[in-house]
């Protein structure tokens, strides 16, 4: 049996067998952010999309670069920090298999990118190294 928590602000199933969930929350009440899912089979946070787009900091660009394959239209990209907040948003409906965003201001840390497709939104964690 598979137990998962999904984070709904984030749109993130963590599998809670096999390990805890780290998270941030601001003080405050957060109401029906969290669902538990219990299955017998085994759910991925979009993992065709996943596979299908590459995104990696490159520190000498200061970038996130995004790869597009398969040529997925992407529309809008959003980065958000571990609180959930976003900090940086920017629509582009674009079939480009290439691009970069530069984050040279961004503090050092992981941060959730959450890329919204014709197919769907996904969210993939991606850690920034400042210099």
């Amino acid at each position: 049996l598979e137990i998962y928590l999904y984070d709904k602000e984030l749109g993130i199933f963590h599998d809670l067998n096999s390990g805890s969930y780290d998270f941030y929350l601001e003080a405050g009440e957060h109401f029906n952010r969290f669902e538990v899912t219990f299955t017998n089979e085994t759910l991925g946070n979009e993992e065709e999309e996943l596979s299908s787009v590459d995104v990696h900091y490159n520190l000498d660009l200061e970038s996130l670069v995004v790869i597009n394959p398969t040529l997925k239209n992407i529309k809008s990209i959003e980065i958000l920090n571990m609180l959930g907040q976003s900090i940086y948003s920017v629509s582009i409906d674009s079939l480009d298999t290439y691009a970069e965003y530069k984050v040279s201001n961004f503090s050092s840390g992981t941060y959730i990118l959450k890329i919204n497709t014709d197919s769907g939104t996904f969210s993939k964690k991606v850690f920034i190294e400042q210099i």
